[in-house]
């Protein structure tokens, strides 16, 4: 059962009135969730698998089907939101990843495909059939001026020292969210991500962080959503430029997509990039567990800083990546979470400090007051 879900029956309504709920823009005062319409996302996934597997045992993750496409009055998947975290997961396999609709990979996907409508697709990385996977965020080493294209960098005109949720505009029960999270204190150092931001060269640098509402917050920790750039299209069809938006990832979650999929976000800014990027991998690294938890064994590669060789005071580090094979009972130890329950979400950990360095040039509301 999602996040969002209730003891209540759930009524699920299918008409031409999807279109609308998908594509026309949700107004600042959101409607009751009673008349919006409700799509079975969960049951309404695209399936994206590895070609050097036995199927079934190759499928890597799913997405919900929450991109309309007009040209083909259906329901699939972002093309790109959908190749980049294929590519992510790839060791960053941005030059020679791609997506096809078969799995020997004869019938590729166009670079000007919108919208991913058939069930299956298989990722190829050209040269490497059997290639390894990253098989956690900590695993991952961040793509340094690497970036694919289309994700641009953030142009909002709004200060990030505003004090309302970037994604409705309000300004009760809010509070800030890491897009790294601080819990990732060791991944930001490793990979050297202070360099990004502000100037602050914290985690806790003020383009690091995003006001938003509790309940928006909740979600965004457990992985329902990521921030993703979109070409925006207006009435006479000319596409305007990238526009960051909500991007629902987790198809247990249809009501909290017909409420919030495809709004706008506000109050990013240009350091923002590089944060948004890692904050939307590590949320493609946590559908992976099925994959790695399978029972069979499977070929990851690992980023790690060492010590050279013949020096025992780790004075000097160098960076590797391991490329091993891990059989089903090591993936099991190190991937399979071992029972534990994830930590609960704490809304006063996750301010703290940034209100403290803001307060005397933004006073204003705490955390949560209304």
């Amino acid at each position: 059962m999602g996040l969002l879900a209730s003891n209540s029956p759930r009524h699920l309504h299918l008409s031409h009135l999807e279109h609308h709920v998908q594509t026309a823009p949700m107004p600042r005062s959101l409607s009751a969730v009673s008349s919006l319409e409700i799509r079975d996302l969960n049951r309404d996934q695209i399936r994206f698998y590895h070609p050097g597997y036995l199927k079934p045992l190759n499928l890597l993750f799913c997405l919900p089907r929450v991109d309309y496409s007009p040209a083909e009055g259906a329901f699939g998947v972002h093309y790109l939101t959908a190749l980049t975290a294929c590519q992510i997961i790839a060791n960053n396999a941005f030059e020679n990843g791609y997506l096809a609709r078969d799995e020997r990979g004869k019938d590729r996907v166009s670079k000007d495909e919108k919208v991913l409508l058939q069930r299956d697709y298989w990722f190829f990385v050209e040269g490497d059939e059997r290639y390894a996977i990253v098989p956690s965020f900590k695993d991952w080493q961040f793509p340094h001026d690497r970036l694919p294209d289309w994700w641009t960098p953030p142009s909002s005109r709004t200060t990030i020292y505003t004090k309302r949720c970037a994604v409705t505009n309000t300004s009760y029960a809010f509070t800030w969210a890491h897009l790294i999270p601080r819990e990732e204190q060791q991944w930001f150092s490793k990979n050297g991500m202070g360099v990004y931001g502000g100037g602050s060269h914290t985690i806790d640098d003020p383009h690091n962080i995003l006001p938003l509402k509790a309940d928006l917050y909740v979600c965004f920790d457990q992985n329902v959503f990521a921030l993703i750039p979109k070409t925006t299209g207006i009435p006479n069809g000319i596409e305007a430029n990238n526009q960051y938006v909500l991007h629902v990832l987790d198809g247990r979650e249809a009501e909290f997509t017909a409420l919030y999929h495809s709004r706008p976000v506000e109050t990013l800014v240009e350091g923002s990039r590089e944060y948004l990027f890692a904050r939307f991998a590590r949320s493609i690294f946590s559908f992976l567990k099925p994959f790695l938890t399978s029972g069979v064994g499977r070929r990851v590669v690992r980023f790690r800083l060492r010590a050279a060789d013949d020096d025992a005071e780790e004075e000097h580090l160098i960076s590797e990546m391991q490329n091993v094979f891990l059989d089903a009972r090591k993936l099991e130890s190190l991937y399979g979470g071992g029972g534990h329950k994830k930590k609960m979400v704490s809304l006063e950990d996750s301010y703290v400090d940034v209100e403290d360095e803001w307060d005397d040039d933004q006073p204003g509301r705490t955390e949560m007051e209304g």
